[in-house]
């Protein structure tokens, strides 16, 4: 019993994404509300029995506090307050859950193959609920979903009710399936885990997110170029086994994408392959980077106020008409917290991720696979940080918080494999 305890409160924010919409209009509300409720109950439970909350030392520690203490004066000069306190406190939100995750991985030493167990299974059950509608299309007509002429992809949302946010949470959980494979010893499981990365992967085939392919392809490569390294070292030939675990069932899920997709949708492949650097590319991507760009350029030290990136962006965009819906988000949060922090609110927010890496390669001799998992999940969702806005999004940041607290307590798996 206590051992399942603490990976039970891990399982508390893990499965965020199964609190109902209780009739709001985006899933994002309720989420934000339980992880508050949670955070408080266990923040107040650790004090309360004198568990080192706030004693975790970590320079990704310091710098997210300090990041969020420079984010409280932008009340200062922000433009609308309500919009700083909205966004504050969803920081606040975060930060004292990665405190209370640190906390937990630190007393309760918990085991980073029992947390991928937990990640995966959250992956699994969220692929299982994107491909409801194919799974239910194929009970009713069989192997006649093969002849689909037309597909909505917005069917495949799941439990975020967007698609690309689906695919950004799932692609971010995918090392830790990777983890599993390559760490277990017995058979019967590996064939399991890499039974489990068929539904993750066809997700992320069908609806075809760019951002999210990319993740999944940098993933890949890293993990290929690790295991022929482990290969050429040991000499071992399970190391040559694990590329059919893990590429075979990737690539069959992309086959399996190919015969489901109609033909006028765009393979995999062919949506990397054809990614363009223009704006309309992009989505206006290019557009609302520019303006960013040209407000830091006049607000270097001074900018909006946390938050109010939502207010000085309309100014850019009211000239393209009165009935043009004004974007809320830069679409990279790196940029957007520059254009209300300044630009010491935006260095301080990328030295989370200077730190997170910086910590991760002092321990890439001691633990390589670790590093390697914890890396590319990293990675995976700086490059959805650096084209959408994941801080918006409790799910994402659940698996944010996560990552970052199994940096901070590394050298605590260090004698687990």
């Amino acid at each position: 019993m206590k051992t399942f305890f603490p990976y039970s409160l891990l399982g508390l924010y893990l499965f965020v994404f199964l609190i109902p919409l209780f009739g709001a209009v985006d899933f994002a509300g309720p989420q934000w509300l339980y992880l508050s409720i949670l955070n408080t109950i266990l923040l107040t439970s650790f004090l309360f029995f004198k568990l080192p909350v706030f004693e975790v030392k970590s320079s990704v520690l310091s710098v997210f506090s300090f990041f969020s203490i420079f984010s409280f004066f932008s009340f200062l000069y922000a433009i609308n307050l309500t919009l700083w306190a909205h966004d504050f406190f969803r920081l606040i939100n975060v930060l004292v859950g990665l405190f209370v995750l640190s906390s937990l991985f630190k007393n309760f030493q918990l085991k980073f193959y029992v947390v991928s167990i937990l990640i995966a299974l959250s992956c699994i059950i969220e692929s299982f609920f994107s491909l409801s509608p194919l799974i239910i299309e194929f009970i009713d007509n069989g192997m006649l979903i093969f002849n689909i002429d037309t597909l909505n992809v917005d069917a495949f949302k799941g439990v975020t009710g967007n698609r690309n946010i689906t695919t950004a949470s799932i692609v971010v959980k995918i090392p830790f399936i990777f983890h599993l494979i390559v760490q277990t010893k017995k058979i019967i499981p590996r064939i399991l885990y890499s039974f489990f990365v068929l539904m993750p992967t066809l997700v992320l085939f069908l609806i075809n997110s760019r951002a999210a392919l990319l993740s999944l392809l940098l993933i890949l490569i890293i993990l290929f170029f690790y295991l022929i390294f482990k290969l050429h070292i040991t000499k071992k030939i399970r190391y040559l086994f694990l590329f059919f675990f893990i590429f075979i069932p990737t690539f069959l899920s992309y086959f399996l994408s190919l015969n489901i997709l109609p033909a006028s949708n765009k393979s995999a492949i062919t949506k990397v392959s054809q990614i363009r650097v223009t704006n309309e590319s992009s989505s206006n991507r290019f557009e609302l980077w520019s303006n960013a760009l040209d407000y830091i350029y006049n607000n270097p030290f001074i900018g909006a106020g946390l938050g109010n990136w939502k207010v000085e962006s309309s100014m850019y965009w009211g000239s393209l008409g009165e009935n043009y819906l004004v974007p809320f988000h830069a679409h990279n949060d790196f940029l957007e917290y520059t254009t209300e922090l300044g630009l010491v609110g935006g260095i301080l927010f990328l030295l989370i991720f200077f730190y997170s890496y910086k910590r991760l390669l002092l321990y890439i001799k001691s633990q390589p696979f670790n590093v390697v998992v914890l890396f590319c999940s990293l990675s995976a969702y700086l490059i959805d940080a650096s084209l959408n806005f994941p801080f918006e999004r409790p799910i994402m940041q659940v698996m944010f918080m996560v990552i970052l607290s199994l940096i901070i307590n590394i050298q605590a798996f260090s004698n687990e494999n």
